[in-house]
């Protein structure tokens, strides 16, 4: 892949990527970007880490709304099923 536009994470490496990021902020340590850019999962990002950060922030804020509703689960928030979804949809 040539240039920094063209790099792009398919959907299993998303899920890669984003377990990477969880399961470090789990362990409260930093993510190796330099070391993930060197395996297969990433090899389009080979030698340039820094462009992997770059969709590492992507990845986070895919993140960031399943973050904000898993806690409010947790705090025994409603949640609506996909019954009432549709009928709130339908109004």
């Amino acid at each position: 892949m040539e240039g920094a536009s063209k790099r792009t994470l398919l959907i299993s490496a998303t899920i890669l990527l984003a377990n990477r990021i969880v399961a470090a902020r789990n362990e409260d340590r930093l993510v190796d970007y330099e070391g993930a850019s060197k395996t297969q999962h990433f090899s389009a990002f080979q030698g340039h880490h820094e462009k992997l950060v770059e969709k590492a922030e992507e990845v986070e804020e895919l993140l960031l709304p399943a973050l904000k509703e898993q806690r409010a689960i947790d705090a025994g928030k409603y949640l609506m099923t996909m019954e009432e979804w549709r009928d709130t949809l339908d109004q």
